[in-house]
């Protein structure tokens, strides 16, 4: 589960490359079924096919080929770094945001609260000084 309030760092093997995790392996055993139900239902024509070659050879494709797969992880995992980094600071801005929000009513009630009570204060004053002379 993703959490902008948790960040717990993880560790993630590169290299040697798995050939498949338990998922997949999971997904291809359904898949063998499936394939399994489907000759029994169907007639299912089988193809010979000409022996190809392929170029490069297989040590000059992982020459290639590996450092492509390091520089899409470790750039993946910069991504998801920085949207996480981002994420947070969102959170954080919101935040302040809404407790500036909050303390900025907190002070104008208390102004006006205070404004009231000098108004009160000084039409009181006003109105003794007036009996005062009346008297």
């Amino acid at each position: 589960a993703v959490s902008t309030l948790v960040c717990e760092p993880t560790k993630q093997l590169l290299l040697p490359m798995a050939a498949l995790n338990s998922q997949e392996k999971s997904s291809e055993k359904k898949g063998s079924a499936q394939k399994a139900d489907l000759s029994k239902s169907e007639t299912v024509k089988s193809y010979s096919f000409a022996d190809y070659t392929f170029e490069p050879d297989c040590n000059s494709a992982l020459e290639k080929v590996v450092p492509m797969y390091l520089r899409a992880i470790v750039s993946q995992m910069l991504f998801e770094s920085k949207t996480s980094e981002f994420g947070s600071r969102l959170r954080a801005m919101t935040n302040a945001t809404e407790n500036a929000d909050k303390l900025a009513s907190e002070l104008t009630l208390k102004y006006y609260r205070v404004r009231q009570n000098n108004i009160t204060t000084e039409i009181i004053e006003i109105s003794s000084g007036a009996e005062a002379l009346n008297s």
